[in-house]
């Protein structure tokens, strides 16, 4: 019989490789990430100790927060374009206040304070003028604004307020919202709420995304029992993460209320 080989017996065996990667303190997601993946080995069981399940508990909540914070900057996102895109019709609406291209409608921005979304409606102008002493009853609106003036006729008393439009449930207004005003404002108006549209649209997906995060938040916690979920909510209670938020009242953002100070300039 001829002699057999194995082939195994002649291969030598080469040394593992290694990808080598250098990650400074301030990539804390990376460090995160590579010190869970560099030990998912089967022969790793030793060093694989060393990670309980309440430290895994804490890393699924700080990247939990991470993404929180980044969904309020993509909110931010929206809040800030969505004023920055209602400028130029913002400036003609009051430039135009007192000529024959005077126009009544313009944009109404508001915050819900529950969701920290943005509310992007069209609001119309309602005049009144009448005797200052005509006026038995006081108006029920809170939206109405008086003020007086004379004329040669006596004073008068001269209110407004703005009716909001209804949208719809589409996420567009109608262009028909426009027909009676001004040529500037039809054209502004129309182009601005194009854009209105895209960021409704985006805020809709935004907050999709929210609502899988809380989703995949409460499965993920099925993964751990009561004692650890326990320590979380310690740990919680003592730690600082870091939380970007709108705060209480989010529309004082819109009324400019809200500065940001250098702390430099207060020891001065």
């Amino acid at each position: 019989m001829g002699s057999c080989v194995r082939k195994n017996e002649t291969m030598t065996m080469e040394p593992k490789k290694f990808s080598l990667i250098s990650v400074t303190p301030e990539q804390r997601q990376t460090k995160d990430f590579l010190s869970l993946l560099t030990q998912c080995n089967f022969d790793l069981q030793e060093e694989r100790k060393g990670h309980t399940e309440f430290e895994l508990a804490k890393l699924l909540q700080q990247s939990r927060q991470r993404i929180l914070n980044d969904f309020a900057v993509m909110q931010a996102s929206i809040v800030f374009r969505a004023v920055k895109a209602g400028d130029k019709y913002m400036a003609m609406y009051k430039e135009s206040n007192g000529t024959d291209e005077k126009c009544s409608l313009r944009p109404k921005l508001k915050i819900d304070a529950n969701y920290s979304t943005l509310e992007m409606a069209w609001v119309r102008r309602i005049d009144r003028v009448k005797p200052a002493k005509a006026s038995t009853q006081p108006v029920a609106s809170a939206h109405f604004r008086r003020y007086k003036i004379e004329t040669a006729n006596g004073e008068l008393t001269v209110s407004h307020h703005y009716e909001y439009i209804k949208k719809g449930l589409e996420d567009r207004y109608s262009n028909r919202i426009f027909r009676d005003q001004p040529l500037w404002a039809q054209k502004l108006g129309a182009a601005l709420e194009d854009k209105f549209s895209l960021l409704r649209q985006e805020q809709k997906k935004l907050s999709a995304l929210r609502k899988a995060l809380k989703g995949l938040h409460l499965f993920q916690g099925r993964w751990f029992n009561d004692q650890v979920k326990k320590q979380v909510n310690e740990w919680l209670d003592h730690e600082q993460l870091e939380i970007v938020s709108f705060g209480d009242d989010p529309n004082s953002w819109l009324k400019g209320e809200i500065r940001i100070v250098n702390e430099e300039k207060l020891n001065e």
